[in-house]
């Protein structure tokens, strides 16, 4: 089975303000609205390495992922996602195709720069499932998100809180597949949350964000096990937006309310290396790290 969570497991705003991150897909973030910014599409390529030792095999493997977005007025956006895996562990190595996802995410409420947001991702099957890199049967998450963003002295920061449940349509464990999932696995049915804080480094075009992610297992061989990860995620805008490029009704700057300003130049570009280690024991993997780079326009 595929899990719909990104490897560093966040939410983030990159730029001010924005719309809460969906961040349970499998090494990919599900997108974010920018309500400073024109772009309607946004396409993304992520790259990602893993070490782990899980059910007595050990191995590593790596994802390449396609991801695409539409941006549906200032609140809404749909994508999907093609993630394909090489994986090469004591049990044999095998490449392939894992789920395709996809996904949507609508922000209903902005006050005080206090963002809440729901979303829903769908995995679709993986004819890969014996071969421990997808799930044979659709999957689903539903997820909630908060996040605040707060100004003091200068220092511009935020926090977040998102948690959402994982539910399978199958029992990927107990049809006699030769391999259990070894690319992040999980049980048919588990409890997600993340948790933690960012810095808005505007003269930096930089964020440097940490985060706490847990995974609770509701049944299956993992019952009752929680599973704890540390992220840290550096996003960094390549060339962000200026007044300059503002368009033709001179408008310099935003607040909450106000149209997406209009810009002369429609392209930004962005790369944003990660990392995510388990915290204590139990754990489903030894590290993970990757790189996830995006043009909007």
């Amino acid at each position: 089975m595929m899990r719909f969570i990104l490897l560093i497991l966040t939410v983030s705003f990159i730029a001010h303000p924005k719309t809460v991150h969906a961040h349970f897909m499998q090494a990919l973030k599900t997108g974010t609205i920018d309500f400073n910014d024109a772009a309607k599409y946004t396409g993304k390529i992520d790259f990602s390495v893993a070490e782990f030792s899980y059910r007595g095999i050990t191995g590593h493997y790596a994802q390449y992922a396609l991801q695409g977005e539409r941006r549906l007025g200032r609140r809404t956006l749909l994508g999907a996602v093609l993630p394909i895996v090489e994986l090469e562990s004591t049990a044999g190595n095998h490449t392939g195709l894992s789920n395709p996802v996809l996904y949507g995410d609508h922000n209903f409420f902005e006050k005080n720069e206090l963002y809440l947001s729901g979303g829903l991702q769908i995995g679709l099957p993986s004819s890969n499932d014996e071969h421990g890199i997808g799930s044979g049967h659709p999957e689903f998450l539903p997820y909630l998100s908060a996040a605040k963003n707060q100004k003091t002295g200068g220092i511009e920061y935020y926090g977040f809180l998102q948690s959402g449940f994982h539910l399978s349509l199958g029992d990927d464990e107990h049809e006699g597949h030769a391999l259990p999932l070894l690319i992040n696995p999980h049980e048919d049915s588990e409890f997600f949350f993340s948790a933690g804080a960012g810095l808005l480094l505007d003269s930096l075009h930089l964020t440097p964000e940490v985060s706490l992610r847990g995974e609770h297992a509701v049944e299956g061989t993992d019952a009752g096990k929680t599973f704890l990860s540390l992220g840290l995620h550096l996003p960094l805008e390549l060339n962000p937006m200026k007044d300059k490029d503002a368009g033709m009704s001179g408008q310099k700057t935003w607040k909450p309310g106000d149209p997406p300003l209009r810009f002369k130049r429609r392209w930004t570009w962005e790369a944003a290396p990660y990392v995510n280690v388990p915290i204590g024991r139990p754990k489903r993997f030894q590290w993970r790290a990757g790189l996830n780079a995006a043009a909007r326009f």
